[in-house]
């Protein structure tokens, strides 16, 4: 309806495009990129079974390869458990405004 709305006004269709649909889903976008972000981030299963050398292992699988036959580091692994989680936390430090603004624009009339 926006849409047709702007033709009529003289838009064109990547007129329409990048001044209507995309700032409408602008906010949905954002809030799935930051799901998705954390998501790949805590990825384990596939970084497991597809990686092979030391240096391409992702920290979920190197935390999860201290863990000994005998022996279970908790102060390694917790540090490296809180480490793991900085990066996500100031991910979603910067994109906080939109991802709350994502999830409560379909809860709005407007």
């Amino acid at each position: 309806e926006l849409e047709d709305a702007s033709r009529v006004d003289g838009s064109t269709r990547l007129g329409a495009l990048v001044r209507i649909v995309l700032p409408l889903a602008a906010p949905g976008m954002i809030a799935t990129a930051v799901f998705v972000a954390i998501a790949a981030w805590n990825e384990f299963l596939f970084a497991l079974l597809l990686t092979s050398s030391q240096g391409s292992r992702t920290w979920p699988v190197g935390l999860q390869l201290m863990v000994g036959e005998f022996q279970l580091p908790w102060g390694l692994l917790s540090a490296g458990g809180v480490i793991s989680i900085v990066p996500i936390i100031i991910f979603f430090a910067f994109v906080q405004r939109s991802l709350v603004r994502g999830l409560t624009a379909g809860g709005l009339k407007g």
